[in-house]
């Protein structure tokens, strides 16, 4: 709803404006009455009347919405977004590539290379994961998706600091690039 008012003078204006906002805050608390009681000292008195005041209402504006995601995950959704830096159709198609097919390990090899006896995880596992995560929102992650997602950052930030180039002294791939690719980062993409 559009309105066009004219006032008089500043004061006028203000005093409607004040009027306008304390009529909002009404119609707010209103509708919060129309839940029903409240139990006094439980979590959900707070959060109701919590989300419901002008500052966390704004603060959830910003943050995209009211969504139930911590702020430890909205961080690790942020570095995780910095360091997969390949698309789902990236790749799957150095998946599909000769170079693809070298890289990371499958599920068997993965089961195997864990030192004393430790399980690590399979770096295609993790490329299929990411061409999942991708293609759903941030609210709609499962706890299986939070779980790889502070793996893959923990993996490209670890393997990006190692030692060593990225090609070999005739061009060719290291495996230390073939890593960070099958794992959604690709250190040579530009922008």
């Amino acid at each position: 709803m559009k309105l066009n008012l004219k006032f008089e003078s500043v004061v006028v204006a203000d005093e409607w404006l004040a009027e306008a906002d304390r009529l909002h805050d009404v119609m707010r608390w209103t509708s919060l009455a129309k839940r029903g009681p409240l139990e006094i000292g439980t979590d959900e008195i707070v959060k109701t009347y919590k989300r419901d005041t002008p500052g966390e209402r704004e603060r959830l504006k910003e943050e995209g919405g009211e969504d139930g995601i911590d702020d430890e995950k909205r961080r690790l959704y942020k570095e995780w977004q910095k360091l997969v830096n390949m698309s789902g159709k990236e790749i799957q198609s150095f998946l599909d590539s000769d170079e693809g097919g070298e890289a990371g390990l499958s599920r068997k090899e993965a089961g195997k290379a864990g030192a004393g006896g430790k399980k690590i995880t399979s770096g295609r596992d993790s490329a299929r994961a990411i061409i999942r995560m991708l293609g759903t929102p941030m609210a709609k992650w499962t706890a299986n998706d939070w779980k790889w997602a502070g793996k893959q950052v923990n993996f490209i930030s670890r393997m990006k600091g190692a030692k060593g180039g990225m090609r070999d002294d005739k061009g060719r791939p290291t495996r230390k690039l073939l890593a960070l690719k099958v794992w959604g980062h690709n250190p040579e993409k530009k922008g």
